[in-house]
């Protein structure tokens, strides 16, 4: 997993997205290469509607790669797998290639405060090698139910291992009234968030601020992006 995103929602259901990422010794993903994530999905959500379904997918142009679903998205579920299979070869060159999503949507929803987990499996053309990692997270609410109420919570990162060396970098849009737990990050104990706590917006943020979350701001009123680095 190399990026996520939180977009709006409610207390029911969260716009969120998953981007699935690939790195090769190489430079290169053979045709024939199938990737799969197992995500996991439960809990979450204080409302009285609302539950977790498997999301849409984003999809490549010329159809160099496709996503493939075990299940119809908004099919209610607590397990699902995503199969990326590569049609074509793909040069990709360095660093991790990031480029397909899992889409969760007001239509197919994801429940704030949901427990998410993936493991990976895959071969790699006819004859390569793979090596999966798994990462476990809360889902956030920054949303829940308008813009100036509480009951927000943070995303908060659980566990990472295998090749998922990272946390992955999460963007936020639309930040909106804050009381120090709204739309920020939350790291395991013993990993610091990077850089400048403040760099989103300066405006209500508190440097001083010490603890696993970022960014680390009080209250008041700003709207925008945040764009949280991954942490590896």
């Amino acid at each position: 997993m190399c990026r996520l995103f939180y977009g709006g929602g409610t207390i029911n259901y969260q716009v969120h997205s998953i981007y699935l990422g690939v790195t090769s010794s190489t430079g290169v993903i053979p045709a024939g290469t199938r990737l799969t994530w197992t995500v996991n999905v439960s809990g979450g959500g204080a409302g009285t509607g609302g539950t977790n379904e498997v999301p849409t997918t984003n999809s490549s142009q010329n159809n160099i790669w496709s996503l493939e679903l075990s299940q119809p998205a908004g099919t209610a579920t607590s397990s699902f797998t995503a199969t990326l299979v590569f049609n074509q070869d793909l040069t990709i060159g360095t660093g991790t290639w990031c480029a397909p999503a899992l889409v969760w949507t007001d239509l197919y929803s994801v429940r704030p405060g949901a427990n998410i987990s993936t493991s990976t499996t895959g071969t790699v053309g006819s004859s390569g090698t793979f090596s999966g990692g798994e990462l476990s997270y809360t889902v956030a609410r920054p949303h829940p139910t308008s813009v100036n109420t509480t009951g927000r919570t943070p995303h908060v990162y659980l566990t990472r291992s295998g090749a998922q060396t990272c946390y992955p970098a999460i963007s936020y849009s639309r930040l909106l009234n804050t009381n120090g737990t709204d739309n920020v990050t939350t790291y395991p104990t013993g990993v610091t968030p990077p850089g400048n706590r403040c760099s989103w917006d300066g405006r209500f943020c508190n440097s001083s601020s010490t603890g696993q979350s970022s960014p680390a701001y009080i209250g008041g009123a700003a709207s925008g992006q945040h764009e949280q680095p991954a942490v590896c």
